[in-house]
């Protein structure tokens, strides 16, 4: 391995106008198409090499104003890609913006020559590669990608829940975490399999369910929950169809919603969030003491079984199939 040698580090902006993304051809001659990688003739977002000391956002904007003429207001880095090819080694910053003055001119004709925009399900060929993993992570939700480690949206969501967890606000302590979310999302996902669900909406749906109550409190947690949900995912561009899912599933986990228009999801997020309770009993004791400081132990114990008969009669015909033995035990343990 040579030492000296260092890694190209150079992005990609992706540019979305009414769902459509902006795209230039690169120049046929093979000796004008400057770069490590050639892809003459192909199609490719504006982008370039980073300068020394210089942040994404105005690398961007430098690059988008030399290439295409567009006044960039608002980019963010929406993934980052290690590439091995060949010889050569580049990281490449893939950065989105659908905020921007003007249409594309073609400023430097050696390098594009046209631009074009085109929809996502109906791409040109070929995309210039550097171009098309980073086109392919946007719909798949990838920050982040090298051999060996993927950071989705899904673990975005994770870390962040997790995080809010930890913060000496969250009254229920990180047990909550370690105890009801983390259960919850293994039940889920088997549930998933079952139902052949939407298996991110149904872990992101898990995961954000009861972000409400960590953050604010028991209160209409699950409006307060649905807020966070839609902010936190327009922040890591999700798809606004699929945050409209994810805030079924938050909105209905209590049951309290109706059954008219449920998704299949959100029937899975409700019956693992009820399945959860029978292998946190110590927990609900824990949770309802701190609540009920006025009722005893045996007001307590008998108000913990009537919501343990509640959350298994709420529970699907599948959900119940898995949870009858803990059901049974958890009624002979509390009678």
């Amino acid at each position: 391995m040579d030492k000296n040698k260092k890694p190209g580090i150079g992005f990609g902006v992706m540019v979305l106008k009414e769902g459509k993304v902006l795209l230039g051809k690169r120049h046929e001659d093979s000796d004008k198409a400057s770069s490590e990688l050639k892809g003459e003739g192909s199609w490719t977002m504006p982008g370039g090499k980073l300068h020394f000391k210089e942040s994404f956002e105005n690398g961007a904007k430098r690059e988008m104003m030399e290439e295409t003429g567009i006044k960039l207001s608002k980019v963010r880095v929406i993934c980052v890609n290690n590439d091995l090819v060949k010889e050569a080694h580049f990281v490449t910053i893939g950065l989105f913006s659908d905020d921007f003055e003007g249409e594309p001119q073609v400023m430097e004709p050696d390098e594009i020559t046209e631009w074009g925009w085109f929809d996502l399900d109906g791409l040109p060929a070929p995309v210039y590669f550097p171009s098309k993993k980073i086109l392919e992570n946007y719909m798949k939700k990838v920050f982040y990608v090298d051999e060996n480690v993927k950071y989705s949206v899904v673990e975005e969501i994770r870390k962040f829940v997790e995080a809010e967890c930890k913060k000496p606000r969250n009254k229920y302590t990180y047990e909550v975490y370690t105890y009801h979310f983390v259960p919850m999302v293994n039940y889920a996902k088997r549930l998933a399999e079952k139902f052949n669900a939407d298996l991110e909406i149904v872990e992101l749906g898990v995961w954000l369910h009861d972000i409400g109550i960590v953050i604010y409190g028991r209160e209409n947690h699950e409006i307060t929950g649905a807020k966070i949900a839609e902010e936190k995912l327009k922040e890591l561009n999700y798809p606004n169809e699929k945050i409209e899912k994810v805030k079924e599933c938050i909105l209905f986990h209590r049951g309290n919603q109706g059954e008219k228009g449920k998704s299949i999801e959100a029937q899975i997020v409700a019956d693992a969030d009820s399945m959860e309770h029978f292998d946190s009993i110590g927990g609900l004791f824990k949770v309802n003491f701190i609540l009920q400081k006025d009722k005893d132990q045996r007001e307590i114990t008998k108000f913990i079984r009537q919501k343990l008969i509640n959350s298994y009669n709420k529970l699907s015909s599948k959900a119940k199939q898995i949870i009858k033995p803990k059901y049974g035990a958890a009624m002979l343990l509390l009678e």
